[in-house]
């Protein structure tokens, strides 16, 4: 049983690299933790702050050209994001089902 669980996350993680994706990044930049930016959204985006967040992805849910993602962090806030052309360059909405279904 526990055999079967490790091939099946090394085999997960075979297919994000295969996408290009580093699946150990070495340093991750954050400056806000989610519950900050929930509590602050107005005063930040009144100032136009740039933020930078990290945390577990949860509800990937694409639908059309668009895909929406619930963010959590451990710091009590949950935040939802929007992934499109608009605010992602070279976004590729296929690209997301596929790291979902993997």
């Amino acid at each position: 049983m526990l055999e079967d669980l490790i091939k099946e996350r090394l085999k997960k993680k075979d297919a994000r690299e295969k996408l290009g994706l580093n699946v150990y990044p070495a340093r991750v930049k954050r400056s806000h933790l989610v519950a900050h930016v929930v509590k602050e959204f107005s005063a930040l985006s009144k100032k136009k702050t740039k933020v930078w967040l990290t945390g577990r992805l949860l509800g990937l849910r694409i639908q059309g050209g668009v895909a929406f993602a619930d963010l959590m962090d451990g710091s009590g806030g949950k935040i939802q994001i929007v992934l499109g052309r608009q605010n992602v360059p070279n976004y590729q909405p296929q690209m997301e089902i596929r790291i979902n279904a993997i």
